[in-house]
């Protein structure tokens, strides 16, 4: 199955040799609902498995895993970083986020129809994850300008935790 990225990065090592222990554990909680999502929601040029990676990234990146900001308490409330009104609570968010991204990736969301003209498969997240995380069509790839500074720096980074998620 092709998946959005698989052509333009080369395979990267399995979770359990790249991801801390600490991350692996905190993941584990919420395993069966990155599971269940991935699988019910993934989009059609994707993989199960490598939606469940970029889900985990999403999550890694958005709150550590439920431990936003680096801190020691948990909280799952903004798990996905998915800042809807009633969206709170890990399956809330995995549900809310996979729901949207797999729109997003399908080319059926308005929100993120300016992405839809990006060819390359790469680029095309970027711009998904720029817009996710900031809400600002204007995204850093459209069209080759950099006006979304803000979300390029989020989707790069998001991506090479997806590098280390993926299996």
């Amino acid at each position: 199955t092709e998946t959005s990225t698989e052509s333009q990065e080369p395979q990267q090592q399995s979770p359990t040799s790249s991801v801390p222990s600490s991350l692996i554990e905190r993941y584990n909680k919420f395993s069966g609902l990155f599971e269940k999502y991935a699988n019910e929601q993934k989009p059609r040029a994707w993989d199960k498995d490598e939606f469940k990676a970029l889900l985990v990234a999403i999550a890694q990146k958005e709150s550590s895993l439920g431990y936003p900001n680096g801190g020691n308490t948990f909280n799952d409330n903004l798990l996905m970083g998915y800042m809807v009104t009633g969206m709170t609570g890990a399956e809330d968010q995995i549900k809310g986020a996979s729901a949207t991204l797999k729109n997003a990736l399908d080319k059926r969301n308005s929100l993120y129809s300016d992405c839809d003209h990006e060819t390359n498969n790469r680029e095309h997240l970027i711009c998904i994850l720029s817009v996710y995380n900031t809400g600002k069509k204007d995204s850093s790839y459209l069209f080759g300008f950099f006006g979304n500074t803000e979300g390029e720096k989020y989707a790069n980074e998001v991506l090479e935790l997806y590098y280390l998620w993926r299996v």
